[in-house]
């Protein structure tokens, strides 16, 4: 690992799991090359990758080293982003921490910008920006993310029901002394459904978040990623189980005053996405059960009943 940093500046920390990058690994490394900030670690973590990401990865070591970074390629057995994270978490060494998903794009001015705001800002320890949804085959703007406080200021609420909120990684940047807080063991739930929440759901209950009004990260979508195939009702049931155990794991750690509240809001959640989903499928039996448990919780709504019978009928004149 490089160690010719810029001792002028706090050391900032990227680490980054990947598997099978190859198509687009180099993107996002030369996106961090092209950062405007000269203090800067890259951790990136091989998930067990069959493609030609090492080779890629290691092409990378002598451009970081000329550029003043350092760098530091761990590889495991592939085990998951949540296992892979956790690696680099043990050893990274920035007075702030960055986690990238390495099929995206940082800004040239996103380091730069976010440790100035948190610099400036000794009440927040943590920081997001606004992000552009970039469609990978056309190259073309389709959308945005970001965070509008004039709508809710209750971003732990928000992130667990999923609204007003976004997750790619790379709009946010975190304080290394809160993270040190907040995951003594430097390390995160390790999980099948990701490793975000774990992360940001700790961060957004017992620390301050400040927003950047600016677009300093390209989220990219991939056609042909797992997360936009066409997968079964099953696969669908599957994923939202997983969802749900996780976000009531990341609950049970950090054990808030209300949590029977905010176990409750997330069981509801996903029953509601349950119904969606069987509705979704014509599986009217299945959605039928979903809104009887609706009524048992006390959260049924006209809503909740009117999508169930419109559906319904549809599918009988169909």
């Amino acid at each position: 690992m490089s160690t010719d940093f810029n001792v002028n500046l706090p050391l900032v920390s990227i680490v980054s799991p990947c598997y099978n990058g190859a198509s687009y690994l180099g993107r996002f490394l030369d996106s961090v090359l092209a950062q405007t900030y000269d203090n800067i670690e890259l951790i990136i973590i091989n998930d067990g990758s069959t493609d030609q990401t090492e080779e890629i990865i290691r092409s990378y070591e002598s451009k970081f080293e000329l550029r003043g970074y350092g760098f530091h390629y761990m590889f495991q057995e592939n085990q998951g982003p949540s296992v892979a994270i956790n690696k680099g978490l043990k050893v990274f060494s920035g007075s702030f921490l960055t986690w990238p998903d390495s099929d995206d794009v940082l800004h040239p001015d996103n380091i730069t910008k976010k440790v100035n705001f948190l610099q400036t800002n000794q009440q927040f320890d943590m920081v997001v920006c606004k992000s552009r949804i970039i469609d990978e085959q056309t190259l073309t703007v389709v959308g945005s993310l970001e965070r509008n406080p004039t709508v809710s200021d209750d971003l732990f609420e928000d992130l667990i029901i999923e609204r007003n909120v976004y997750f790619a990684p790379g709009g946010y940047m975190v304080r290394s002394c809160a993270f040190f807080v907040l995951f003594p063991t430097r390390s995160i739930i390790e999980h099948k459904a990701g490793q975000n929440w774990q992360i940001l759901l700790p961060f957004a209950y017992y620390k301050k978040c400040g927003i950047i009004d600016e677009f300093l990260f390209d989220y990219y979508l991939r056609h042909g990623s797992h997360s936009r195939k066409e997968i079964s009702e099953f696969e669908l049931l599957t994923k939202l189980s997983n969802h749900e155990s996780l976000l009531l794991k990341v609950l049970d750690y950090i054990n808030p005053v209300n949590f029977e509240y905010y176990r409750q809001m997330i069981k509801v959640k996903y029953v509601r996405r349950r119904l969606m989903l069987f509705l979704s499928h014509s599986n009217y039996k299945s959605a039928f059960k979903e809104l009887f448990l609706l009524l048992k919780l006390g959260k049924l709504t006209g809503y909740d009943v009117k999508k169930f019978v419109r559906v319904w009928i549809t599918g009988i004149f169909r």
